[in-house]
């Protein structure tokens, strides 16, 4: 066995030693979300103890009802244990999850993810955290400062006044409608208004693999949903956890993303997908020959020495 080969097989034995990482989630609705966090686990194939807790946990329909935001206002929308919708106004969100947070605090978590900015905007987190819309919006601004044009879809008509809840407004280059989760009709409307856009956000953690495949197809876009992104930061963060000084800045990323062309910027995205040079010049409508040398330069150009490094870069930015 070569020195190499020895080195990471000691490595790997060493982690298996550790205690997993204890990992909060907290979601809008109520707990546990079995389409949600399961996905998110399994994505990030390292070992964690999860911890569930929801905003709507021990709350009575009558009261939930009393919590609906009035129209027109800014709301978020989620999921009560037997799948039903509602929307919570955003105010109430924010004082329900300082007193969770507390409570998990109290309780210990190595890391807590916040399913959603349910913290409002003068929070400072005591500890490893994770707030799921702020990674999103760093993306877009990420993906708009590499010159590409993003559609964002949010699921309440009370977020596109109220974008500040988010991260927003975002570049002009932004466009951003409102359809529900699982709602095709509305997210083909939205959608159908995007047809400049390079790249198509789904930006709430509700949106399932069916609307992300329904919108990709539809649009023929590279669509994201932030499910792949979270589950990236959550695996980068635990890695962050057991190796502080592991850690490539944005800045870095933002550079090499525009030093691609637009053709090596898309092939990046088919490549993530798994699609061989054989599809993509089908798909591209090239050749087999134009596209090796995309491919080829776009590795160069991003510095990826394998495609697992090419998928660990792109699931930032895409969820292919």
């Amino acid at each position: 066995m070569g020195r190499c080969a020895a080195r990471e097989k000691a490595r790997s034995e060493t982690s298996l030693l550790k205690a997993p990482h204890r990992v909060a989630f907290v979601t809008l609705g109520q707990s546990p979300r079995t389409d949600l966090v399961p996905q998110i686990i399994n994505s990030i194939e390292v070992p964690i103890k999860t911890i569930e807790y929801g905003l709507l946990d021990n709350l009575d329909h009558d009261y939930i009802a009393s919590i609906t935001p009035e129209p027109g206002k800014p709301a978020f929308l989620t999921h009560l244990r037997d799948g039903s919708q509602v929307e919570l106004a955003t105010a109430w969100a924010y004082r329900r999850f300082r007193k969770i947070y507390e409570e998990i605090r109290h309780h210990g978590a190595d890391l807590v993810v916040l399913m959603s900015t349910t913290c409002g905007h003068d929070f400072r987190p005591g500890g490893a955290t994770i707030i799921s819309d702020n990674v999103v919006d760093r993306l877009i601004n990420l993906m708009a400062g590499a010159d590409l044009t993003l559609g964002v879809v949010v699921p309440t008509q009370g977020l596109l006044i109220g974008l500040d809840v988010l991260g927003g407004p975002w570049p002009a280059r932004v466009i951003v409608r409102a359809a529900r989760h699982g709602d095709l009709k509305a997210l083909a409307l939205a959608i159908d208004e995007m047809s400049t856009c390079d790249v198509i956000v789904l930006h709430s953690m509700g949106y399932s693999d069916k609307d992300r495949t329904f919108v990709q197809r539809r649009s023929g876009k590279p669509t994201i949903i932030n499910r792949r992104i979270i589950a990236n930061a959550i695996r980068d963060a635990l890695e962050q956890l057991d190796d502080p000084a592991n850690k490539e800045g944005e800045t870095a990323l933002l550079t090499r993303l525009r030093s691609l062309s637009n053709r090596e910027r898309e092939m990046m995205f088919y490549v993530a997908d798994g699609l061989s040079n054989k599809q993509i010049a089908r798909d591209l409508d090239i050749s087999f020959r134009t596209v090796e040398i995309h491919r080829a330069r776009m590795m160069e150009k991003m510095g990826f020495h394998s495609i697992t490094d090419l998928v660990r870069v792109v699931d930032m930015v895409s969820d292919l």
